[in-house]
């Protein structure tokens, strides 16, 4: 109920709020969060709300996993965007301009699949943006197109789940650990109403920095339908960064998105190893700042009641001051940022 009042409050077009008066909205609203959280015993879990953030997407020639994760909105730090994210190859090899993303609408306790035309190309150009070194694309999502029904309080889940290096050593991962994943198998799906499939395999190691390595080995066969699904770590126990500490801790977070089998190797003993392929979420999070990064120099802006197709006369005059971009200026800038630390990381934390 809190969180359809959120949406309703300060992504729909019927509200108006000053600035104060939805700091005072929120802040109640977050006061009453934490007290039913607190009374009920509960923290926010990932796997129930990762599965209700991923879906299956399809179209002519592909079909794969997608998730959405939410983008503060700049300036404005109350609201945020969805931003889908999948694998390069999914939507790379869709023929045509559309693709059908499964979403979900919640009737009564149950859910039901709700289909939805999502255009991916216009004009003979991309809509999306892919890393260069890695298998991520990510795009927005016209959020006011979407369907009335969905359950858009589980629309998708905060970007601070995507961990980065800093966090990854912070928590002592190790040969071993498992890892779980979220995906469409041959395109099955777990029910009905279009949830995915939940499995799970063990990292044969994990190695820094993973911007470097640029992939995670994991224990598992996977099959295509799974390629762009998201893979995160859960523990729940003793402290994984001081054995001095006691007490029971929850860590839980993305740590990057299903890829292939592994490339090492002929065709037919990669099915022999079933090795998965994971894509470190730190190319997820450079994907969705290039998005950002084109974003500001293009006729595209976005707020939580602007359509991003229709520029605004701010956008326009930021193509006056910059008429055209370059992606490597951004990959210029960021290999000037790596190696730098990471101690300051705003992540996911533990919960006691």
């Amino acid at each position: 109920f809190l969180y359809t009042c959120y949406f309703e409050v300060f992504l729909g077009d019927e509200f108006m709020f000053t600035k104060l008066a939805k700091t005072v909205v929120l802040f109640v609203m977050a006061i009453l969060h934490f007290s039913f959280m607190a009374i009920a015993g509960d923290i926010p879990d990932i796997s129930t709300d990762l599965a209700r953030a991923t879906y299956k997407i399809e179209g002519e020639g592909s079909i794969g996993t997608a998730f959405f994760v939410g983008i503060p909105i700049e300036n404005d730090p109350d609201n945020c965007f969805p931003v889908l994210v999948t694998a390069h190859r999914v939507l790379n090899n869709i023929k045509g301009d559309k693709a059908v993303l499964y979403l979900r609408k919640k009737v009564g306790e149950l859910y039901k699949k709700v289909p939805f035309e999502l255009t991916i190309r216009a004009d003979g150009k991309n809509l999306w943006v892919s890393h260069k070194d890695a298998d991520v694309a990510v795009m927005h999502i016209p959020f006011l197109e979407l369907p009335e029904e969905i359950d858009r309080p589980s629309l998708f889940v905060f970007s601070t789940w995507l961990a980065d290096d800093g966090y990854l050593k912070d928590v002592r991962l190790h040969p071993g650990d498992e890892f779980l994943c979220l995906g469409y198998p041959l395109g099955q799906e777990l029910d009905d109403a279009g949830f995915s499939i939940l499995r799970g395999g063990k990292i044969s190691y994990l190695m820094f920095p993973t911007r470097g390595i640029g992939r995670i080995l994991l224990d598992l066969e996977v099959f295509n339908g799974d390629s762009g699904g998201p893979v995160y770590f859960y523990h729940k126990g003793s402290a994984r960064r001081d054995e001095r500490v006691s007490g029971v801790y929850t860590y839980q977070f993305i740590v990057g998105l299903m890829k292939s089998v592994s490339s090492d190797g002929h065709k037919e003993e990669k099915k022999l190893l079933k090795l998965a392929e994971v894509v470190p979420s730190v190319f997820i999070k450079e994907a969705i700042e290039l998005l950002l990064f084109r974003e500001k120099f293009s006729e595209i802006t976005f707020s939580s009641t602007q359509d991003i197709n229709k520029p605004t006369k701010e956008a326009l005059e930021i193509k006056k001051m910059y008429k055209t971009y370059d992606d490597k200026d951004f990959y210029k800038q960021l290999n000037n940022n790596i190696g730098q630390s990471t101690s300051n990381y705003e992540g996911p934390h533990p919960v006691e």
